[in-house]
């Protein structure tokens, strides 16, 4: 796949979002949350059908340019290193680190 689609009006913030990252995929999502998407420009996010198409028209048209954003975030934001003392310290009831 070229682009990941999340159409979903209750999902939020999907592993399937994650996984496009890791792959250099841009997402074109109708939710954004926490604006993510448009502030780390890691794809589109639209909420009128007509938005959606063009969404992925150029996403499509410049996949190859979300490689490295893609990834960079992934790997700053979402790897196991940064991630598992958050989950850690919420199991044990504590505040996670920063």
């Amino acid at each position: 796949a070229s682009v990941y689609l999340c159409t979903s009006s209750v999902e939020g913030f999907s592993n399937s979002i994650l996984q496009a990252w890791s792959h250099g995929r841009p997402v074109v999502s109708t939710l954004d949350p926490d604006g993510v998407i448009e502030q780390y420009d890691l794809g589109f996010h639209a909420t009128t059908t007509k938005d959606l198409v063009s969404a992925i028209h150029r996403a499509c048209a410049n996949s190859a340019d979300y490689i490295i954003p893609a990834r960079t975030y992934l790997q700053e934001n979402h790897a196991p290193e940064i991630i598992m003392p958050q989950i850690e310290a919420a199991l044990r009831g504590e505040t996670p680190p920063d």
